[in-house]
């Protein structure tokens, strides 16, 4: 191979490229001389990226640029004077020692910058231009050669800084391990990090052989003050209930080496290039995505952190729980029913979850604008980051706070909204976000039972309050939440307005009492005997249709009858009318002038109908038992168009006879109500004191309330999916406890026990 290294001469920048693209310039450069590049400032990037151990000089007048050895001679010389924010000198704990999982657990939850840097200490930031590392590592190894490695420093205080009014840093100091008890309290004093001396003197010697990066230093008028942050928070109240919050376990923390560290772009996150050892130790250039063995760990190429088998069994300080739960998405039913379920148990327990795999086997997977409102609600009120929330995404990690004095709202009343600009289901949002509003605080007495009228959280919801695909509004009102406040958990909701697909555009707004004990265990055994029937119509129709005419007139007279003859006698009936009749196009706005009046009035008409909203109808029936259980079952039906051909689209319905028109109408209401009573009638016999959809969503409250819960529900052949499947084994999963589910006979009911709950409550 050619001796290139002993020329002392140019050479053409092409001919440069070629030695590279050869592989004849793989070692270090020795030559001592200056090669001068032909060539603008972009060929010697392209330069210096390919010869990681030359620098590129500063642009001559003539616009040409030299690479100088950093092999031999003065290296000090050969740095260019600059400082960027793109790289740092720092110290870092090891990634295989339980202080570095501790402060990781912290700063997921807290600090923003948290997937831009590693966990460290800065000694020079900013720093030197990483085309610069060969040359900083060695010269800082010279001026490091006879300095001891500290082994008594500990990351035992926290603190914060101030930054104006409306910001402030939490953050760990490096301290003296022989310091006394008097002289700890004495640095807890003060409003600044009180650091271990010797890293005062590490970072000197530093400075002193790099001295143009001394941004640290002057920032702080002159005194150098070592820090580790752990995160932002808005005043100094957050940052000190932060700071209690957290029960910290002093750790050791040894200095061993230092890190230089670089990312390549202002979005993209640090890692290290190079790690100087002290005491005269090598020093390691460290190939992007790895680090040595020793350190424990590996930066992924995206800069995020990838705990050793060694750091999992770690033992964190208390309150602290690194580990990360793994939840598949698409277990069972597969549906936004684990997402839900997940996000609550998650930030209820403060665990960090990632649920991967997302609504996988839908026809469109992922995020959709209901699941993404109902991701931003729960983390919104359990005070959690969240990475993923986005529109089609199958994967997202929730990173609660780590204390549960966190949870608790900064005023006695706290006012929140939810919307996902679509007509999706506010019942939906509401199932994620009730168990983390029924938690929101700690008790203020020890008096159990729920709190009526007391101060908790008012939660405003929009979207579709009767959709396809999951319970109304009026069902969690009239069948869900009765089984609630019997445990404990009292919800009062207002319907402020009705929506329906495709408009959406309902709100209801909901309170909540927290309760001040954990909740009551449920014992719902006794089916009892039918003894009321709550019948709720809703809807949107045109006022004289054949929608109104064929479904709603009449409707409550028609429903008496069917109610009678299903359950073998009279039954109270409660039935109230709440369907919406639109006025219908009148045809007036036909008339134009001019002579365009056949096209105008087209274009009129069309208009007037566009101002008409869809007509839906749903109706809910709801049977109540002498043993106070509560059983409902529902009928949607969102294409009324079928009801326009029999009056042929009149809407006084001329044209037929009313004899025919009577007979259908009623043959139609009779159809309707007979499915729904009959379903009733049918589940309550098989000795069910809940249906389906109630059962589902009662199991995570079981998990969570004290003592043994047993619920009777449905026989396993009236399941319409896996929701309560789904929902015990992701309960189980994350809180730890066990269910047991059967039936004594195949058309008997399916009974659902947990025979220890949780007993949750917010200080757990």
């Amino acid at each position: 191979m050619p001796q290139y290294g002993s020329q002392q001469g140019s050479l053409p920048v092409v001919h440069l490229r070629m030695l590279v693209s050869l592989g004849h310039l793989k070692a270090p450069l020795s030559w001592a001389g200056i090669i001068t590049l032909s060539s603008v400032r972009q060929e010697g990037i392209a330069l210096q990226a390919r010869l990681p151990n030359c620098r590129l000089a500063s642009t001559t007048s003539r616009g040409e640029m030299s690479a100088m050895s950093t092999a031999d001679g003065n290296l000090s010389d050969f740095f260019s004077g600059r400082k960027v924010h793109q790289s740092a000198l720092a110290l870092m704990p090891d990634m295989d020692s339980s202080l570095f999982t501790a402060i990781q657990s912290i700063r997921r939850s807290y600090d923003k910058h948290y997937r831009r840097w590693p966990p460290h200490v800065n000694i020079i930031y900013p720093f030197v231009p990483e085309y610069e590392f060969d040359a900083a590592a060695r010269v800082l190894q010279k001026a490091l050669s006879s300095f001891a490695v500290i082994d008594d420093c500990t990351m035992a205080r926290m603190g914060y800084f101030e930054h104006g009014r409306s910001s402030c840093t939490a953050w760990l100091a490096p301290q003296d391990a022989r310091l006394s008890d008097a002289e700890l309290r004495h640095e807890e004093e003060l409003a600044r990090p009180a650091p271990h001396p010797r890293i005062i003197q590490l970072q000197a010697a530093c400075q002193a052989a790099i001295p143009h990066c001394a941004d640290l230093t002057a920032s702080f008028g002159g005194r150098f003050t070592p820090h580790l942050s752990i995160g932002q928070f808005q005043d100094r109240k957050s940052a000190k209930d932060f700071i209690d919050s957290v029960d910290w376990v002093a750790e050791v923390f040894p200095v061993r080496q230092l890190y230089l560290l670089a990312r390549n772009g202002p979005t993209d996150p640090f890692s290290v290039r190079y790690i100087v050892r002290l005491a005269g130790g090598s020093v390691t250039r460290v190939e992007p995505g790895t680090l040595p063995s020793h350190a424990g760990a590996t930066f992924a190429d995206q800069g995020l952190f990838r705990l050793s088998a060694g750091t999992k069994n770690a033992t964190p300080p208390a309150r602290i729980n690194p580990a990360e739960v793994e939840v598949d998405g698409s277990l069972l039913e597969g549906g936004g029913q684990v997402l839900r379920i997940s996000l609550a148990l998650g930030i209820l327990l403060r665990k960090r979850l990632r649920i991967s795999s997302i609504r996988s086997g839908r026809s469109k997977p992922g995020l959709q604008p209901q699941h993404l409102a109902g991701v931003r609600l729960v983390a919104e009120i359990g005070r959690s980051s969240v990475e993923g929330a986005n529109l089609g995404s199958t994967e997202v990690c929730i990173h609660p706070p780590l204390s549960p004095s966190l949870d608790a709202s900064p005023s006695p009343q706290r006012h929140l909204k939810a919307d996902p600009g679509t007509a999706g289901s506010v019942t939906l949002l509401l199932q994620a976000a009730l168990p983390l509003l029924a938690f929101q605080a700690p008790a203020q007495s020890a008096r159990p039972g729920p709190r009526p009228g007391a101060e908790g959280v008012t939660l405003t919801l929009q979207g579709g309050t009767t959709v396809s695909h999951s319970p109304s509004i009026d069902y969690f009102v009239h069948v869900t939440a009765p089984v609630l406040a019997r445990m404990g958990l009292v919800v009062e909701t207002e319907v402020l307005s009705r929506g329906f697909f495709p408009q959406g555009g309902g709100q209801v707004q909901v309170h909540v009492s927290p309760p001040l004990s954990p909740l009551r265990p449920l014992n719902l055994t006794d089916p009892g005997r039918p003894q009321r029937v709550l019948a709720f119509a809703t809807g949107i129709v045109t006022a004289g249709s054949g929608a109104d005419k064929r479904l709603v007139e009449g409707l409550g007279d028609v429903l008496g009858n069917v109610l009678e003859e299903v359950f073998g006698g009279q039954i109270a009936i409660e039935y109230q009318d709440n369907v919406w009749r639109q006025e219908p196009f009148s045809g007036r706005e036909q008339e134009g002038g001019g002579g365009g009046g056949r096209r105008q009035g087209f274009a009129s008409r069309k208009r007037a109908r566009g101002r008409l909203k869809r007509e839906v109808f749903h109706l809910l029936l709801v049977l109540e038992s002498t043993s106070g259980c509560r059983l409902g079952a529902d009928m949607l039906l969102e294409d009324l168009r079928q009801f326009q051909n029999h009056t042929n689209g009149k809407p006084d319905g001329s044209g037929d006879h009313n004899g025919d028109r009577h007979c259908e109408k009623e043959g139609e209401q009779r159809r309707v109500c007979t499915e729904l009573a009959s379903t009733l009638r049918k589940c309550q016999a098989a000795g069910a004191c809940v249906d389906e959809h109630t059962l589902d969503q009662l199991v995570m409250y079981m998990a969570l309330a004290q003592g043994t819960s047993r619920v009777l529900g449905p026989p396993r052949s009236f399941l319409s999916s896996n929701h309560v499947a789904t929902a015990i084994r992701i309960t189980e999963q994350l809180l730890g406890v066990s269910f047991k589910m059967w039936s004594d006979k195949s058309d008997g009911p399916l009974t659902v026990e947990i025979a220890q709950g949780h007993a949750f409550t917010p200080e757990t």
